[in-house]
């Protein structure tokens, strides 16, 4: 086993762990960073959206995927494609709802986990089959502008459950339908379980770019299309930190800072010494004579005024010390016990012992005569104690 001599040791390796752990750390965080993003606009992988952005802009839509600081959809805009969203919060589902209501037109496709917050916030939940459903024919004649002549490619096990009646299924598999739309207010909502077709490689297979125009042509002539990068974890750049605990964070400087200070917390917690047993002051370490508690004990009682305590205490302690003996039980009454103590040793001197009893329950006693009974009581159990 691994011994220090030092805690210098201990604590230069404590550090030099620290900084192999963040260094993995960090190296963990930029890959996530640069992993793609499932249907994120600018990427070019198979599951990316860039084609369909490219795509819709060179066929003469207005497409955009500004940002801004605080989440919101630009103005004008008349079709928003939410695809595969995460994080999505309360207040950024009202603004989603309440612009929809305003006659706006929303494109949601998804199938991961952080979908859930807007499809219950449309009142739709999520079922799932067994097998995985490759292509879907189109329900017609939904599907017509222009025609969709080929089954829409879906790569999708589940599909929606909507908890109301008026909607319209456009593509469906027999357990349910899996693309819809619906009236919400003045707007239009279409929700997808599939993400296939709007995908780089999707949008390549026969049938899919016509399902996308078709649903495209909902939204007003003219209208910008917006691509919701926001859920996609984009963030506008910020120019400097909003405040100390933000530069602590966010900025190399402030992060170099946290770690020197939790460096030295470490440090001092390492370099302090336990506390140990408390030692005792020179004149606490002479023990009292037994003298001494003797004497306050009996300065207690006497303050308190226990003579009556006392004295039933002598009196019970005397009757057991005899009953032990004799096999007698002390709770019997003064006169019976006397008189079946007279049974078992007729010599003994039970006439002084019957008085000295009587004597113990007198109340009233004074100081002088409690000493002199208790001395008494302790005179006649100390003769007897060898018998």
């Amino acid at each position: 086993m691994m011994t220090f001599r030092n805690r210098e040791t201990l604590f230069a390796l404590i550090l030099i762990f620290l900084l192999i752990l963040l260094t993995v750390l960090g190296a963990i965080g930029r890959n996530e960073g640069e992993a793609a993003i499932p249907l994120d606009n600018r990427s070019t992988a198979p599951d990316g959206a860039r084609a369909l952005y490219a795509w819709l802009g060179e066929i003469g839509y207005t497409v955009d995927d500004s940002i801004s600081a605080e989440y919101e959809i630009p103005d004008g805009t008349g079709l928003v494609f939410l695809l595969e969203p995460s994080g999505l919060t309360g207040p950024e589902l009202d603004v989603l709802t309440e612009w929809v209501k305003a006659g706006g037109v929303l494109i949601f496709a998804g199938r991961l986990f952080g979908t859930v917050p807007l499809l219950a916030a449309f009142d739709v939940v999520r079922g799932y089959v067994d097998e995985t459903a490759g292509v879907l024919a189109p329900v017609l004649p939904a599907l017509v502008d222009p025609p969709v002549e080929e089954p829409v490619p879906v790569e999708t096990s589940s599909y929606l459950e909507p908890e109301f009646a008026d909607y319209l299924p456009l593509v469906a598999l027999p357990e349910g339908p899996v693309v819809i739309a619906f009236d919400h207010g003045d707007g239009r909502v279409i929700l997808s379980a599939a993400t296939r077709p709007f995908t780089n490689t999707g949008l390549k297979q026969a049938g899919a770019g016509a399902f996308v125009l078709n649903l495209v042509r909902e939204a007003p002539a003219g209208a910008p299309i917006w691509f919701d990068e926001w859920h996609h974890g984009r963030r506008p750049v910020v120019q400097g930190p909003a405040g100390p605990g933000d530069w602590l964070r966010r900025t190399p400087s402030g992060r170099a800072v946290l770690f020197a200070a939790a460096a030295i917390f470490v440090w001092i917690a390492l370099s302090g010494r336990a506390f140990g047993r408390p030692v005792p002051l020179s004149e606490e370490t002479t023990r009292r004579a037994p003298l001494e508690y003797i004497t306050a004990i009996a300065n207690l009682n006497q303050r308190a005024g226990n003579r009556a305590d006392l004295l039933a205490h002598y009196h019970r302690h005397l009757k057991q010390a005899l009953a032990a003996r004799y096999r007698i039980d002390p709770g019997l009454p003064d006169e019976e016990f006397i008189g079946t103590l007279r049974k078992y040793d007729p010599v003994e001197d039970l006439e002084t012992l019957s008085q000295l009893l009587a004597d113990l329950r007198r109340p009233g006693v004074s100081e002088t005569e409690l000493v002199r009974l208790s001395a008494e009581a302790s005179d006649w159990l100390e003769a007897r104690s060898g018998g």
